[in-house]
């Protein structure tokens, strides 16, 4: 028998769940979102992030839980893990980590001001969202998200005036993502 490489396992207005049963890995992929998020399940052995770009270099917090990877083309990553992992650099290319069971989230940092924000809501996350026509011309969004804290959503420049009427939005201001 042959077993699909991925799944899309959940579908909803605004996100799609994507699954790798070989790899123990699931993605929900929800539009409005900063970061990529996924779930490791199972304790897999080695997670590799790999990238056409050199990486220049990569550090830990004292906890292992943040890393900061900078490649040659000026980007800079954040990776954050909800469980401790350490990470391995085997070439320009390739990072390697430890075993993992867990939330993994990765952001690239778009200013150094921003990361201050990018940790804060770093551990709360959505995982579906519905578009819901109210009465009029309404439109509201509804997230279902899990971890801790508030969740950080992006939204179009052209949204934003509408959403400042709304008393369930907070506006962090000079934060480019």
């Amino acid at each position: 028998m042959i077993y699909p490489s991925h799944v899309i396992s959940a579908f909803d207005d605004l996100s799609i769940t994507l699954d790798f049963p070989s790899s123990n890995l699931t993605f929900p992929l929800v539009r409005g979102s900063p970061y990529l998020t996924f779930s490791v399940s199972n304790q897999t052995s080695i997670i590799s992030l790999s990238t056409i770009h050199a990486i220049l270099s990569f550090s830990s917090n004292q906890d292992h839980t943040k890393h900061t990877i900078k490649l040659n083309n000026d980007q800079t990553w954040l990776v954050y893990t909800s469980s401790q992992i350490h990470l391995t650099n085997h070439n320009l290319s390739v990072i390697t980590s430890s075993g993992l069971s867990g939330i993994v989230r990765v952001a690239v940092l778009p200013d150094p001001e921003s990361e201050a924000a990018l940790d804060q809501f770093s551990s709360r996350y959505p995982f579906s969202g519905e578009a819901v026509f109210g009465d009029g011309f309404n439109l509201e969004y509804k997230w279902e998200a899990k971890g801790s804290g508030d969740l950080l959503m992006l939204a179009h420049p052209l949204h934003v005036n509408l959403l400042k009427n709304d008393d369930n939005v907070a506006f962090l201001e000079g934060v480019n993502c």
